[in-house]
C-alpha cells in the first residue's frame, strides 16, 4: 500500500510539473516579438551588430530626417560581420560582461536578428533554469518533492517569465547561478552516497572533477554578470563556515583547498575581462551614472518588498477601486508572509541554511552598503537581485516539501502561490510589469498619437537617440524622425512637429526663433514623482499657420 501511495503521489507531482512547464513555455513565448523593445534591448542589438551607443548616437544626431527603417538598420548584424568588431563594441560597455552578447551574436546567425528570434535565446536559457533548479532543490533538501515544487514555482513565476522575454543576459545569469550553486553543493559533498564504496583514489578523482566543474561554471557566471563576484564572495564564506559543522578535519581542509583552487581557476579565466574593466573604469563609471542617482529610503524599502512579492504575485493596482486595492494588498501581504516563514524555516537548517544564505545575502547587502555610502539606488534594481530571488524560491520549495504529509494549511499555501503566480502571468500578457522597460513602457501609446498625425515629424535631442530607435519599431513607415545635437535647432516646416521629452533650453530656442507654442499631449501615469519617463509635445505657430499643400 505504501508503494502504491508513493507511486500515486509522485504521479501527481509529475503531472503538476509537466503542466506548469507547459504553461511556463506558453507564457514565455506569448507575444514574444510584440512587446516593447526597450533601450536596453536596443543596446543589445547594437552591440552584437558591432556598434557602440556613442557611435549610433553620433551618426543619427546630424539633424537629417530619417524614416523608422533607417533607424532600425543598427539592430541587424551584417552577415559578414567579424567577431572582432563585436568585441570592440563590447569593450566600450565594460559593465556588461560579454558571454551573453557573444552567444546572442552567434544565435542571430542561425535564427536571424528579429525581435522574436533574439528574445527566443533568453526563453531557451529560462527553460534550462527549470531543470537546474529542480535538480538543485532535490539535492539541497534531499526531496524529489522539493525539486518538483521549485520547478513549478519558477515555471510560473511572473518575474522570471517577464525576464525570459527580454534580449538581455538575465536568463543566462539564472542558469549560471543555479549551475554553479549545484556544482558547489556537489563538490562540498565530495562523494555521493552511491559512490562511497569506491576506492579512495576514485573518490579523489570525483572530488577533483567536481571542483573543476564548479570553477568552470563560476567563470561562466563571471562572464555573464559582474555581480557574480559577490556571489563568489558569499560562497567562499559558506565554505569556511560550513567547515565548522563537519566531523572530518581532513575533509574540511580538502573542501577549502578545492574551493580556493576552483575560485582561482575562475578568476584566472576571467582575468582578460577584468583587465578590460580596469582599463575602462572611467567608461564604466559613466555608463552606470544612473545607479548613483539619489533615492529616498522609503522608496527603496517599498521597491525591496515589491521585488520579493513579484516573485509570485504581480497584478496591477487600480487606484479607483478601493475593494480591488484591498484584495491585492491582502494577496501581497500573504505572499510576503509565506516568503518570510520559509526564510525563517530555512535558517534553522544548519548546512542548507548557510548555503542558501550564500546566494541570498551578498548582492543585496553589498549593493545596499554602496548605496548608503554614495546615496545611490543600485540595490533597488529588481533585476540585480536575481540571486536573492532564486534563493527565496529555493527556500519556499524546501519549506513546502518539509512535511511528508503536509497539513491543509501548507497545501493551501502552495495552492495560493501557484494561483497568484498563474493569475499574474495571465495579467502580464496584456501589460508591462512596473519593474520593466523603464521609460519605454508607454511606447505604444506615444506611437499611436504620432501615427494619427498628418505628415508627422518627430524631433528629439541626441540623448534620446536609442529611445527613438526603440520607438521606431511601432511607428508608421512614413513618419520622419529628426535627431540633433542640443546646440542645433531644426528649421520650422509645415509638417506637424512633435517633440519627445524636449528640454527647457530646446523649447526656449524654438520659441525665440520660430515663435512656437508647446503643448504637452501625452504624459504617462507615474508611480512616483521621480520616475524616468517619456512625454510627447506638439509645437505650433499660431501667428503664422502653415497653409495646406
Amino acid at each position: 500500500m505504501k508503494d502504491a501511495k508513493w507511486i500515486s503521489e509522485n504521479q501527481v507531482w509529475a503531472w503538476l510539473v509537466t503542466l506548469a512547464v507547459l504553461l511556463g513555455v506558453w507564457f514565455r513565448m506569448s507575444g514574444l516579438g510584440d512587446r516593447v523593445y526597450w533601450v536596453d534591448e536596443v543596446a543589445t542589438s547594437i552591440r552584437i551588430s558591432g556598434h557602440t551607443r556613442a557611435e549610433v548616437t553620433t551618426q543619427l544626431s546630424d539633424g537629417m530626417p530619417r524614416t523608422p527603417a533607417q533607424l532600425q538598420q543598427f539592430l541587424h548584424p551584417a552577415p559578414d560581420l567579424p567577431i572582432s568588431q563585436v568585441l570592440r563594441a563590447l569593450v566600450q560597455s565594460p559593465e556588461h560582461t560579454p558571454l551573453y552578447f557573444l552567444l546572442a551574436h552567434a544565435w542571430t546567425k542561425l535564427w536571424g536578428s528579429s525581435v522574436g528570434a533574439l528574445r527566443s535565446l533568453s526563453v531557451l536559457f529560462s527553460l534550462i533554469s527549470l531543470a537546474l533548479i529542480g535538480r538543485l532543490a532535490s539535492q539541497l533538501f534531499n526531496s524529489v518533492k522539493a525539486g518538483a515544487i521549485a520547478t513549478t514555482l519558477l515555471a510560473l513565476s511572473p518575474f522570471f517569465v517577464s525576464y525570459a522575454q527580454e534580449a538581455r543576459p538575465y536568463s543566462l545569469w539564472s542558469v549560471t547561478l543555479l549551475w554553479s550553486s549545484l556544482a558547489l553543493w556537489n563538490a562540498m559533498e565530495n562523494v555521493p552516497e552511491n559512490e562511497k564504496q569506491n576506492a579512495t583514489e576514485n573518490a579523489t578523482q570525483h572530488s577533483t572533477r567536481r571542483w573543476l566543474h564548479y570553477g568552470l561554471s563560476l567563470a561562466l557566471g563571471l562572464y555573464t554578470s559582474l555581480l557574480t563576484a559577490l556571489v563568489l564572495l558569499g560562497q567562499g564564506l559558506y565554505v569556511l563556515w560550513a567547515g565548522d559543522s563537519q566531523n572530518d578535519l581532513s575533509q574540511n581542509r580538502a573542501q577549502r583547498r578545492g574551493f580556493i583552487q576552483a575560485a582561482a581557476l575562475a578568476i584566472a579565466l576571467f582575468l582578460p575581462w577584468a583587465i578590460v574593466v580596469l582599463s575602462q573604469w572611467d567608461t564604466l563609471q559613466a555608463n552606470t551614472e544612473w545607479a548613483r542617482q539619489p533615492m529616498g529610503v522609503l522608496s527603496m524599502l517599498v521597491i525591496w518588498l515589491y521585488s520579493l512579492i513579484v516573485l509570485f504575485f504581480d497584478a496591477p493596482v487600480e487606484l479607483g477601486s478601493v475593494a480591488g486595492v484591498a484584495v491585492k494588498f491582502l494577496m501581497a501581504l500573504l505572499t510576503l508572509g509565506a516568503i518570510a516563514t520559509s526564510l525563517i524555516w530555512v535558517r534553522r537548517q544548519p548546512q542548507v541554511g548557510r548555503f542558501v544564505a550564500a546566494l541570498l545575502l551578498p548582492v543585496p547587502l553589498v549593493l545596499l552598503a554602496i548605496d548608503l555610502l554614495r546615496q545611490g539606488q543600485a540595490s533597488a534594481t529588481s533585476r540585480y537581485l536575481i540571486p536573492a530571488l532564486l534563493a527565496v524560491l529555493l527556500s519556499v520549495a524546501g519549506w513546502l516539501a518539509s512535511w511528508r504529509s503536509p497539513p491543509f494549511w501548507q497545501r493551501s499555501v502552495l495552492a495560493f502561490l501557484l494561483t497568484v503566480s498563474l493569475l499574474s502571468c495571465m495579467s502580464n500578457l496584456q501589460r508591462i510589469p512596473d519593474y520593466q522597460k523603464s521609460r519605454n513602457r508607454y511606447n505604444a501609446e506615444i506611437a499611436t498619437l504620432i501615427n494619427q498625425q498628418p505628415s508627422p515629424r518627430l524631433v528629439a535631442e541626441s540623448p534620446l537617440a536609442l529611445d527613438l530607435v526603440s520607438l521606431s519599431l511601432v511607428l508608421k513607415p512614413d513618419v520622419l524622425i529628426q535627431i540633433f545635437n542640443p546646440s542645433i535647432v531644426p528649421a520650422q516646416s509645415c509638417e506637424t512637429i512633435l517633440l519627445l521629452n524636449p528640454s527647457a533650453s530646446l523649447q526656449q530656442q524654438f520659441q525665440q526663433r520660430d515663435r512656437l507654442q508647446f503643448t504637452e499631449i501625452f504624459r504617462p501615469p507615474l508611480l512616483t514623482g521621480m520616475d524616468i519617463h517619456l512625454s510627447l509635445w506638439r509645437a505650433e505657430n499660431h501667428d503664422l499657420p502653415c497653409s495646406p499643400s
